[in-house]
């Protein structure tokens, strides 16, 4: 399976997106990627708004596995998510890992959640990396402080950009993208 991504500069949410792709039958793979999501949500309906700097997507997967085994994607695609990261900075697997079944964690708080939709023999995988501060901090009850994967130290592999430069954000971003799809693809199919 290819990922087939679109690139969005802002959306609602990528879930909702890819939901309306995936009911007019957009295949497996299919994805929404956004540098900003204004009406994302999170586990029990949580109100879940990704400010510029994080990268927001969801995909299309159609399991051919029983129902019982989809949770087990949630944790898989975790890992999957923090091997990217580490590998983007250099990080260790003590310096981030994964909190099951579905957040990516390092020292500083969180870089990543993750939630599962499903229905009609359907899942749409929505995940929000934190990837640079926002111009405005989040307000947190101290509870998933979010932290940044360009905290975390230099990033390799994206050659010719330099997420340092705020007009290179984007072109990071848009690099990121298929290295994180390669790494699921791996990891769930």
């Amino acid at each position: 399976m290819a990922f087939d991504i679109t690139y969005k500069q802002t959306t609602g949410s990528t879930n909702d997106d890819v939901w309306d792709l995936a009911q007019a039958g957009a295949p497996q793979g299919t994805c929404v990627a956004a540098f900003e999501q204004t009406a994302g949500r999170g586990k029990w309906d949580r109100v879940w708004v990704g400010p510029r700097g994080g990268l927001y997507f969801s995909f299309i997967l159609r399991p051919t596995t029983p129902v019982s085994e989809w949770p087990q994607m949630s944790p898989a695609i975790a890992e999957a998510i923090a091997k990217v990261v580490r590998e983007q900075t250099g990080a260790g697997a003590d310096e981030v890992w994964v909190k099951l079944p579905n957040d990516v964690l390092c020292h500083q708080g969180k870089l990543c959640g993750i939630l599962l939709e499903a229905k009609d023999g359907v899942v749409v995988v929505g995940c929000g990396l934190n990837v640079f501060p926002p111009e405005t901090p989040a307000q947190t009850d101290g509870r998933n402080v979010p932290a940044y994967v360009s905290d975390l130290g230099n990033f390799v592999g994206v050659t010719g950009v330099d997420p340092a430069k705020a007009d290179a954000h984007d072109a990071y971003l848009t690099a990121l993208v298929p290295k994180l799809a390669a790494s699921i693809e791996e990891a769930v199919l």
